[in-house]
C-alpha cells in the first residue's frame, strides 16, 4: 500500500484523533446544528480513516497539504461525485482552523488546498441498475447476525429512500411489520413521517428482528446494533461501502440508495407529488429534484426516441 509523504516525519503535535474529539466537544459548545456537526465531524474521521489506512500522518504537526489532497484525490478516484469530495472540504479547513486558533499547528495545511472543480450540478445522479442491486443484495445471503442486519439496511434504503441520518436513528419501536410501515420521528412538521415498505423488506426486518432478539444489546432502543451496542451514524456508511466492494461496484455511499429509489419512482411513471412526500422535499427545492431525478430517465426516453424515429436513416 502506498504511503503518503508526510508519514516519515517524526511525532509532533496532538494526535490527530485526540484532536478531532476535542473539536467536536467545541463544536457542541458552540450549537453548532446537529446534522451541521455530524457532517462536519464525519468528514473529518473519514479523512483520518484514510491517512491511517495509507500509513499517513497521525499527529496535527506532521500533516501536509501534499496528505489533503491525496485525500480528496482517492475519493474522485474511487467514484464519488465531485461535489461529494467537495463537501469533505469545508469542515476539514475548520477543523484545522480550529488546530491553529488552539495552537496545535503553527499554519493549517488546508490553507491552499483547492476545491474540486464541480460539474454540471443539474446531471443525473449516480443510480444503480438492477444488476447492481441483486449483486449487492447477493453479498448479505448468509445467515450470520451481520448479513442479516446489513441486507434489512441495504433493502429498506432501496424500498423507502430514506436518508443515512434517518435510517441511522430508527428505533425498535418505530418499525411496524404488520402495517409494513417504518415511522421517522425527526422529519419536519407537515412532511411524510411514516414511510411504507414492501414484503421483502418486511421479511428481511423480521429475520433481523429475530436475529437481533438474541443480541446481547437487544434491550437497546435503536434499531441497528453491532458489537458494542448501537450502530455508529459512520457504521451505516462503512456496511455500504463494504458491501458495495464485495458486490464489485467500487465505491458506493447511503445516498445512491435515495438516488436509485427517485430514479426508478420516475422511471415506472409513478406520480411526482407521492415522490416529493415520500422523500419529504421541501415545496421550494421539489421542482429541482424532480427534474435532477428525471434526467436520467428522460435521457433514456431521448435515446430510445432517436433509434425509433432515426432521423439519418430518412435519406
Amino acid at each position: 500500500m502506498k504511503k503518503l509523504s508526510s508519514s516519515a516525519a517524526g511525532g509532533q503535535g496532538a494526535r490527530l484523533r485526540s484532536l478531532a474529539e476535542s473539536w467536536e466537544r467545541s463544536l457542541r459548545a458552540r450549537n453548532v446544528a446537529g446534522k451541521t456537526l455530524r457532517n462536519y465531524i464525519a468528514s473529518v474521521r473519514y479523512c483520518l480513516d484514510y491517512w491511517e489506512a495509507h500509513e499517513g500522518p497521525t499527529r496535527a504537526g506532521n500533516v501536509t497539504r501534499a496528505d489533503c489532497e491525496a485525500f480528496f484525490a482517492d475519493g474522485l478516484a474511487r467514484g464519488l461525485k465531485a461535489l461529494t469530495v467537495a463537501l469533505y472540504l469545508n469542515p476539514i479547513k475548520l477543523f484545522f482552523a480550529w488546530c491553529v486558533e488552539e495552537e496545535e499547528i503553527g499554519a493549517s495545511p488546508m490553507a491552499l488546498v483547492k476545491r474540486p472543480i464541480v460539474p454540471d450540478m443539474d446531471s443525473a445522479p449516480p443510480v444503480l441498475t438492477g444488476d447492481e442491486v441483486r449483486a449487492l443484495l447477493r453479498t448479505c445471503a448468509g445467515k450470520s447476525f451481520e448479513d442479516r442486519r446489513d441486507l434489512a439496511i441495504l433493502r429498506l434504503m432501496l424500498d423507502t429512500g430514506i436518508r443515512h441520518k434517518e435510517v441511522h436513528e430508527l428505533r425498535v419501536v418505530d418499525v411496524d411489520l404488520n402495517e409494513q410501515l417504518v415511522t421517522l420521528q425527526q422529519r419536519k412538521e407537515r412532511r411524510l413521517q411514516a414511510l411504507p415498505f414492501g414484503a421483502k423488506t418486511a421479511a428481511a426486518l423480521d429475520r433481523y428482528l429475530r436475529a437481533r432478539d438474541a443480541h446481547a444489546h437487544r434491550d437497546s432502543p435503536a434499531l441497528w446494533l453491532g458489537l458494542r451496542g448501537a450502530l455508529a451514524y459512520s457504521a451505516i456508511y462503512q456496511i455500504v461501502t463494504r458491501r458495495g466492494e464485495q458486490a464489485g461496484l467500487g465505491h458506493i455511499w447511503p445516498h445512491v440508495f435515495r438516488h436509485t429509489f427517485s430514479s426508478a419512482w420516475l422511471d415506472r411513471e409513478g406520480q411526482e407529488g407521492d415522490l416529493i412526500e415520500l422523500n419529504g422535499w421541501s415545496p421550494t427545492g421539489a421542482r429541482k429534484m424532480i427534474y435532477r431525478y428525471g434526467r436520467g430517465a428522460r435521457q433514456r426516453r431521448a435515446r430510445d426516441a432517436h433509434k425509433r424515429l432515426a432521423p439519418g436513416d430518412q435519406y
